[in-house]
């Protein structure tokens, strides 16, 4: 009992010693819920009423917590613990006691930041960490917006480095470690990414242009077996002073490497421009957007199809998150082998709630950019029609209906259109 009462002791006096060097302790997370009616979204046929056949109705509330910690660890050394749960169904029938809560949270971040490392301003982030942008075309682990509200996050060494006339960053992680397989695999299967950002405000007016390069190795004992994928990219973002509220980007990347013996050879192009301007009468945005990510051509021996890693474009509330037709490339997140021409209108009138609720409208044009000879490219087309209403900055609620109809392309699983009723709760804290 001496030597019990003797360790809480040391413990407790230690434990006074470590929390009065900690400072700005923050907690900060968010609350997302998402509640869909999907109908028709794999096989593209209406339920036959008096058979019930055909029927893959998807009718489900989901919702995903985030809880993060942050602090000043001392003097230069800040560090971050994110949580986070999403694997509970609304009425699923078993109770979760504190065990099974236990077993399903996942750290998404576990990281330190060191600053004014060796230099002035260069910044170290070392641990599990979320990496890159959702609309990134060449790289982004973080917070997904499918149904399932998946969650990507990246064991990494960041380094970043700013001036006033450049940004530099540099991030190296790993995937996967192969040893942790199982069953374990024998030699080095490691999956390794590098990727580097240069990035100006100094050569367009009003806009920021940003040179990316991403090296992914997926290693092999056979060096003939390597899976080298690089991605070589082009950012171009800013607005246009000539025009109060009007912007533009320019996304283009560019596969290079190999994967046993065969090249990488795959491009993808984002060209977007947009309005976004607080009017009189309300809050009005419009938005253009063409995106095309190559396909491959069976008659050569290279690769053609653009591979990124990881991205979170998803156009369509149906096509983007909800259809699963069982084609590869067609719905989901990402633009390979699909070229996507979309249309967004968004209006939030003053006089009605002070502004807080939002009317939105969407059409989205999708068809396939490489097709065997004889296939039609068609995919389809959506309408979306979005209602959301700020209570307040950092607690939305959003209700959106969608209705996507299949093109040529998609004759061979079903004709009849796929429906979603979606409603999203997102609190920030």
């Amino acid at each position: 009992m001496k030597k019990l009462i003797s360790l809480v002791a040391i413990l407790s006096l230690f434990s006074t010693f470590a929390l009065s060097e900690i400072k700005n302790i923050k907690i900060d997370g968010s609350l997302d819920a998402v509640s869909i009616n999907l109908d028709n979204s794999t096989d593209l046929t209406k339920t036959d009423t008096s058979t019930g056949a055909n029927d893959d109705l998807i009718n489900q509330t989901l919702s995903r917590l985030m809880l993060g910690l942050s602090a000043d660890l001392t003097d230069k050394v800040s560090g971050k613990i994110l949580i986070y749960k999403n694997d509970r169904l609304w009425g699923t029938p078993v109770d979760q006691d504190i065990v099974w809560i236990l077993s399903v949270v996942r750290v998404a971040n576990a990281y330190v930041t060191l600053k004014d490392v060796v230099l002035d301003g260069l910044n170290l982030t070392v641990g599990r960490q979320f990496v890159g942008d959702q609309k990134d075309l060449l790289l982004y682990f973080g917070p997904l917006s499918d149904y399932n509200l998946s969650i990507w996050a990246l064991d990494a060494l960041k380094a970043e480095y700013n001036t006033e006339l450049l940004s530099v960053g540099l991030v190296s992680g790993k995937i996967l470690e192969s040893s942790v397989l199982e069953p374990p695999e024998p030699g080095n299967h490691d999956v390794d990414i590098l990727a580097l950002d240069l990035a100006t405000e100094k050569i367009v007016p009003e806009g920021k242009v940003a040179l990316r390069f991403v090296n992914g190795v997926m290693n092999n004992p056979v060096s003939d077996n390597v899976n080298n994928l690089q991605i070589l990219g082009l950012d171009l973002k800013g607005v246009i002073p000539v025009v109060e509220g009007l912007n533009y980007k320019l996304l283009y990347a560019m596969n290079m490497g190999k994967n046993a013996g065969v090249n990488y050879k795959g491009t993808g192009l984002v060209l977007g421009a947009g309005y976004d301007k607080e009017l009189e009468v309300g809050k009005v945005n419009v938005k253009a957007e063409y995106a095309s990510g190559s396909g491959n051509d069976v008659s050569t021996a290279d690769d053609e199809d653009f591979v990124s890693f990881g991205n979170d474009y998803r156009y369509g509330e149906v096509y983007g998150k909800g259809l699963n037709v069982g084609i590869d490339n067609v719905g989901g997140a990402g633009i390979t082998n699909q070229t996507i021409i979309a249309l967004e209108a968004g209006f939030a009138p003053s006089a009605i709630l002070d502004g807080k609720l939002g009317l939105g409208l969407g059409y989205y044009m999708f068809s396939r950019t490489k097709v065997a000879s004889g296939e039609d490219s068609n995919i389809g087309n959506e309408i979306d029609v979005k209602v959301k209403y700020d209570l307040t900055k950092d607690v939305c609620l959003g209700l959106t209906y969608g209705i996507f109809t299949p093109g040529k392309a998609l004759e061979s699983t079903g004709k009849d259109a796929a429906n979603v009723l979606a409603m999203n709760l997102n609190v920030k804290f």
